[in-house]
């Protein structure tokens, strides 16, 4: 989305007072980028999420996550779960997903991935994304995904039971996704 140099210096001084560190300041900013802000304000506001002490302000970034609508905002939110300099927010972040409005169908093998490689509380946030997913899916991303199961089933010895369940679920989703677009992927590989 292309802004104009006055909407841009708005955004700009809403980022500088986002990084304020004072509550005030960070709430005020977080409504001001709420109504002009764009995709690239979501790494700024995810680094207020993980700095702030604030619970107040924790409440409103996350519930700001949670009203995105506009469906360009997905890429920007898979860049933020999968920035490991944001991994120690990353639950808080694949909540804002589920709970909010956008579909992520085009990002299927991402949360596989995120899947098997996090712990039992990342799979289940992310079965519980990939279960609000409507399709229509692209066949590289669902043979992605299944590629994605089949590396963690070669190395799955060292995962907790409730995560190994996890993930088997997220497989029986995957064969699911694969039966109803009837487009000839082929046999599942789990």
């Amino acid at each position: 989305m292309k802004v104009s140099k006055a909407q841009q210096q708005k955004i700009d001084f809403l980022l500088k007072e986002l990084s304020s560190g004072i509550e005030k300041k960070i709430s005020d900013a977080l409504a001001g980028l709420s109504s002009l802000g764009n995709s690239s304000v979501l790494y700024p506001i995810a680094l207020t999420l993980r700095d702030t002490k604030s619970d107040k302000n924790r409440k409103e970034i996350l519930h700001f996550f949670s009203s995105l609508v506009d469906p360009d905002a997905a890429t920007g939110m898979i860049e933020l779960i999968q920035n490991d300099d944001l991994s120690i927010i990353r639950q808080a972040l694949l909540t804002t997903i589920w709970s909010g409005k956008i579909d992520y169908s085009s990002y299927v093998a991402e949360f596989v991935e995120l899947s098997v490689d996090g712990d039992f509380l990342i799979a289940l946030d992310c079965l519980t994304i990939m279960e609000q997913m409507s399709g229509p899916f692209n066949e590289s991303h669902l043979l992605e995904a299944q590629l994605h199961l089949k590396e963690y089933l070669e190395q799955t010895s060292d995962k907790e039971q409730r995560h190994r369940e996890i993930i088997s679920d997220i497989a029986f989703k995957i064969k699911e996704f694969i039966q109803n677009e009837d487009d000839g992927i082929g046999e599942f590989l789990v």
